[in-house]
């Protein structure tokens, strides 16, 4: 009896726990089937679009007016018998419809040639792709290359922020330096104490400027932008000027004849120390000049106006620049008179000038956007001063054909009265004008032509520190010490002018 009741318990507990799972497992095969009535009624974003697209105008206005009137609710067949009401419920606008007919537009605009930029992001929404929240800062979009248009708004909110440098070629012209008549000659036949004396002689070098060809140089910038949109940022720049030299060179045996011209102060006339002369004296003359420029600035960089048309920036900071320049005037000549036959002697004379500025610069730099092309126009100027610095020495050596060799601390126009160091500062200034025209190359590389040209003020030039006022009682082997010639800061301006070539990175 207990046996049977016990089989009827388990028999009763299947019974009822099959009763509980029944209506579980037909409530999740409805929802199955529900879910898949929903998948093949939905259509995928592609076919939406794809069928929007191939249906005619009017049928997608009178889809979307459809889908815009409100629905009829309905009784369902299982509930019992009454009136049977209508309820409204208000309209349901998706953004399907509104991106279907952006994507429509975009498709026009593509097929008509237009340039698509894409519309800016909204500001603190939830974003439909991912689900992300965007902070609200709205940021310009990348300049899309494509010049065929020719608006000028190409490039507008290009924002590269971090790196960017430029180098240039350049070919530039100095401002020549003057240099005084330095070597003359006479005709045959005129006297050893007018040969070579001006005004009658012909002056073969000076009386003119020098080193006035064309240099290749370089220019080197560097920046960085503090921000993504380039309102602030800082810059370096460095350029040289290649080393520059020029010279003239001379020798005779005595025709033709050669000279170094002076004024003679105690006589008060035009006299000359004769390096070549017929029968009297054989020689020649090498004069050699060198310069050397470079300069390096660093400015912070502030946007004070811009749209995708223009810009205009102000740039503030510092600036150094190096003008060094130097004339040697050497001479050899051997003695020809029976008295002091085979006698050498060795003259030279040395002018060494060198002007470093130093100031704050202010500028302004304003650009001219259309299309791929920029117009980049620069005005700045440094006010500052000028270290000026002089350095004259001569000496003299003569070797007997039978004697010891005697070296002198003088030459010519280097003597004791002018030899020395000098120095002093002064104010200056470095004015600048360029003008540049820019190409697009790529998003992130640009070329560019453009001219240049600046100026330094108050500068000392070797030419200018030499004085033709000469006492004979200083020349070797003389000892005495006269007051001619005399040292004076004789100033004067440079200019540079020149073209650059260059290309620039934003990295």
């Amino acid at each position: 009896m207990r046996r049977l009741a016990i089989v009827f318990a388990i028999v009763g507990l299947s019974v009822s726990a099959r009763a509980w799972a029944d209506p579980f497992a037909n409530l999740s095969t409805s929802l199955e089937h529900y879910d898949r009535q929903l998948a093949r009624q939905k259509p995928s974003p592609a076919s939406a679009t794809r069928n929007d697209a191939e249906q005619p105008s009017q049928v997608r206005q009178a889809s979307a007016q459809a889908a815009m009137q409100p629905q009829q609710y309905r009784r369902p067949s299982n509930v019992s018998a009454g009136p049977v009401r209508q309820m409204q419920t208000p309209p349901r606008q998706t953004q399907r419809p509104v991106r279907q007919t952006q994507a429509t537009v975009r498709q026009a605009q593509a097929a008509a040639g237009e340039v698509i930029r894409p519309e800016p992001m909204p500001q603190g929404q939830f974003l439909e792709s991912g689900g992300d929240y965007y902070p609200g800062e709205v940021w310009e979009e990348p300049m899309t290359g494509d010049c065929s248009d020719g608006s000028c708004g190409m490039g507008c909110g290009w924002c590269t922020p971090g790196f960017w440098g430029r180098a240039e070629y350049l070919m530039w012209w100095v401002r020549g330096a003057y240099v005084p008549p330095l070597v003359t000659t006479s005709p045959q036949g005129t006297l050893p104490g007018q040969a070579g004396v001006l005004p009658n002689a012909s002056i073969l070098f000076g009386d003119q400027e020098i080193n006035e060809r064309g240099r290749s140089g370089g220019r080197f910038t560097v920046g960085y932008w503090f921000d993504p949109c380039e309102t602030l940022g800082i810059e370096n720049t460095f350029f040289f000027i290649g080393g520059d030299s020029e010279g003239y060179t001379a020798s005779s045996s005595g025709n033709p004849i050669l000279a170094r011209p002076f004024f003679n102060v105690d006589s008060g006339n035009q006299d000359s120390i004769v390096i070549a002369y017929p029968q009297v004296v054989a020689g020649g003359i090498n004069v050699t000049s060198s310069r050397q420029i470079y300069s390096n600035e660093i400015n912070l960089r502030r946007s004070l106006f811009s749209d995708c048309c223009r810009r205009v920036d102000v740039l503030a900071g510092y600036r150094y620049m190096r003008l060094s320049e130097s004339l040697n005037i050497s001479s050899n000549s051997t003695s020809l008179e029976s008295v002091a036959l085979g006698t050498q002697f060795a003259v030279e004379d040395n002018f060494n000038t060198g002007n470093n500025f130093n100031g704050g610069q202010i500028g302004v730099n304003m650009q001219l956007y259309r299309g791929c092309w920029t117009i980049d126009l620069l005005g700045k100027i440094a006010l500052g001063g000028v270290s000026q610095q002089a350095k004259i020495n001569g000496s003299t050596v003569i070797t007997p054909v039978d004697d010891d060799t005697q070296s002198y601390d003088a030459g010519i126009l280097a003597l004791p009265s002018n030899s020395g160091h000098y120095n002093q500062t002064v104010f200056g200034a470095i004015p600048e004008f360029g003008i540049n025209l820019r190409y697009q190359w790529t998003p992130l590389w640009k070329v560019s032509v453009g001219y240049t040209f600046m100026a330094l003020t108050n500068v000392l030039r070797p030419g200018d520190q030499i004085d033709l006022n000469l006492d004979p009682d200083q020349f070797p082997p003389a000892q005495d010490v006269g007051t001619s010639p005399v040292f004076s800061f004789n100033e004067s301006d440079v200019w540079l002018q020149g073209v650059n070539l260059g290309i620039e990175c934003n990295f």
